[in-house]
């Protein structure tokens, strides 16, 4: 026995031990790029089962007013918004660069679940994503070069055509086949496959803060300063979203999709830009990670958290003024089965009007 014990241990020596660590972080590593893929992938395949082409070209809807808003308020005052928090909470320079850069990165194409899951129109949220990133090559090298100033002069960061063509066809490419799918099967099977494929969302949202833990534990071992900041960039948007579109007077479900698309900056796209120009400095890439990962963990939490409650908000309101449903009763973007069987109910003419540009400040 004390033969086979020796033999045994003299198999695995500590180098080997440190290899194969080395070799399973690095699978994990991996595995966790091609989960967030393509749990991004399904999900807004999903979201393209849903998605109501009617809503484009009805003119009722205001779907161009609601994008320009929304994404002059993410263009303008997001950067705005990390830049106050990082001065407020008095940062280092590499944790302030990490709060910028997150601020003025574009939608994340994940708002559009989040928005699914609040009842409110999904293509807007789609096109802020969609609109967001492709003016992110002028964007973010403007506000992080301007912000970033404050502490250092020495980054300028800009995205890559590469880093937006693969940014726009993850967000194009699934959302067209699930409108294909929804075209070919109908809406009864489009409004299933979305419930299905929603959860791909969940899944691409828990096993990536996980597997970050498991290979990079020291990513949450941040100063209280991280964490404080990260948790507050999504609550701080998602409530100046709604203020600014309830002011111009948008229709409630459209409310719901601007300060979702707002309060969620697409952490992927600022983990690509943080891994190609802050690489050199190991110490600013820790502390990059370390904001990366904590948001996204916290964000989907936050943003299903504000939809739950906007639904709830928003049924409340309904039960004082049908009004408050939505800009068209035609077709909405994922199907209100609940709300047409008690509008048909106590007003059975009301599915055939479509009225002019109700809000919630109409209520």
């Amino acid at each position: 026995m004390e033969v086979i014990h020796s033999n045994l241990t003299n198999n695995v020596s500590p180098e080997d031990a440190q290899d194969i660590g080395e070799i399973l972080v690095s699978f994990l590593a991996s595995a966790r790029v091609y989960i967030i893929n393509a749990g991004i992938f399904v999900a807004l395949f999903g979201m393209g089962c849903v998605i109501s082409i009617k809503y484009v070209s009805d003119k009722k809807a205001h779907l161009s007013k609601s994008i320009i808003i929304g994404l002059a308020f993410l263009s303008l005052f997001q950067p705005v918004i990390g830049y106050g928090l990082a001065l407020l909470l008095d940062m280092s320079a590499n944790e302030a660069l990490a709060m910028i850069m997150l601020a003025c990165s574009p939608v994340s194409p994940l708002c559009a679940i989040l928005v699914y899951y609040g009842d409110g129109v999904i293509i807007v949220g789609m096109c802020m994503a969609m609109f967001s990133t492709a003016l992110s090559v002028g964007l973010i090298p403007l506000w992080f070069s301007f912000y970033a100033s404050n502490w250092t002069h020495e980054y300028f960061v800009i995205p890559t055509p590469l880093d937006l063509a693969l940014a726009e066809l993850l967000l194009v490419v699934p959302t067209i086949l699930g409108v294909l799918y929804q075209k070919k099967y109908g809406k009864v099977k489009g409004r299933l496959m979305a419930k299905i494929c929603s959860n791909a969302f969940w899944i691409a949202a828990v096993t990536t803060p996980v597997l970050n833990g498991i290979t990079n534990p020291e990513y949450y071992m941040v100063d209280w300063q991280i964490w404080v900041g990260t948790v507050s960039l999504p609550p701080i948007g998602f409530v100046c979203g709604i203020v600014i579109a309830l002011i111009a007077s948008l229709p409630f479900n459209v409310c719901c999709a601007v300060s979702l698309a707002v309060g969620m900056p697409n952490v992927y796209f600022a983990s690509q830009l943080s891994e190609r120009y802050l690489s050199e400095n190991e110490e600013t890439l820790k502390d990059v990670r370390g904001i990366l990962t904590i948001f996204s963990l916290v964000t989907p939490l936050e943003g299903f958290v504000w939809a739950i409650m906007y639904r709830y908000i928003e049924g409340m309101f309904l039960k004082i003024s049908h009004k408050c449903c939505s800009c068209s009763d035609d077709d909405p973007d994922h199907g209100r089965d609940n709300r047409r069987l008690l509008m048909d109910a106590e007003e059975p003419a009301a599915r055939f009007s479509k009225p002019s540009r109700v809000s919630f400040l109409d209520c």
